[in-house]
């Protein structure tokens, strides 16, 4: 990092200014990131992979629509990047554009079929088409269940069964995983794996501290700050992250987030990751 920010104050070199970008991005220090990759888009504006990166830090900021807009550029520059594809899939499916989210996801799939999170991802933006999408989102959590049959994927795929076999009913969701949950519990458990214990208690005793008045978790227009994390945050991403930090300390601590499925389907994706 120190000479990558060195060469980079030295000289206007893309290259260099991209992978200062990822390297943050991988610290988990994304607003720093954003600046990083924008400087290597200055220096060449035809740099892909750092258009891409762009788009992850903003999603990863929760800056949606800006990561919409990037990460479609990206695209268009490249229609064959399935990188770019599955994290706008992700974005598009979290802004609940899931006629747009479809065809992404199933770009990433034709060339990746094993792709855990595209695959689910796929399953709930079908169901959320309605009864025409009913069929093939059935065919999808099929697959996924076979796929990564004895994992929280497979139980995930499951539940969405059970959705879709009783549709005549209202749907409340009780038993549908909450993919946001996952992705902040997935860049949770990378963020905290690079810090001191000490510094993870204190984030998670200041987060239990102001969870004390109350966390609008389902309100993600309402955003919170933190002395030992830079940027803001929502309800939802402070109790996923207390969670994490809680079982990192003590595994058996039994958690009333109501997130443990969400915790498991992390765990496992973020397992599977450091395996590749």
């Amino acid at each position: 990092m120190r000479l990558l920010e060195t060469m980079d104050e030295m000289m206007e070199d893309a290259d260099i200014a991209y992978n200062r970008g990822i390297c943050l991005s991988e610290m988990g220090r994304f607003e720093e990131c954003i600046k990083a990759l924008e400087r290597c888009l200055r220096i060449d504006p035809s740099y892909g992979n750092a258009r891409v990166g762009l788009g992850v830090a903003f999603a990863r900021l929760r800056r949606s629509k800006e990561a919409e807009q990037v990460l479609c550029e990206a695209l268009a520059a490249d229609p064959h990047d399935n990188f770019a594809a599955r994290n706008l899939g992700a974005v598009l499916a979290n802004l609940e554009k899931y006629a747009e989210a479809v065809p992404l996801l199933r770009q990433v799939l034709a060339t990746e079929p094993d792709d855990p999170t595209a695959s689910l991802a796929l399953g709930e933006c079908l169901e959320e088409l309605g009864p025409d999408q009913k069929s093939e989102a059935i065919e999808v959590y099929k697959r996924v269940m076979t796929r990564f049959a004895d994992t929280p994927l497979a139980d995930a795929a499951m539940a969405g069964l059970n959705r879709l076999a009783n549709s005549d009913l209202h749907r409340d969701g009780a038993n549908k995983p909450r993919l946001d949950a996952v992705m902040y519990m997935q860049n949770t458990l990378e963020r905290f794996a690079n810090l001191p214990q000490q510094e993870v208690g204190q984030i998670v005793l200041e987060i239990a501290r102001l969870g004390q008045s109350g966390l609008a978790v389902n309100d993600p227009a309402k955003r919170y700050h933190l002395k030992t994390l830079s940027g803001d945050f929502s309800g939802l991403e402070l109790v996923s992250m207390m969670h994490v930090g809680v079982l990192m300390f003590d595994p058996n601590t039994v958690m009333q987030t109501g997130l443990d499925r969400e915790y498991e389907i992390a765990v496992s994706l973020y397992g599977d990751k450091r395996q590749l």
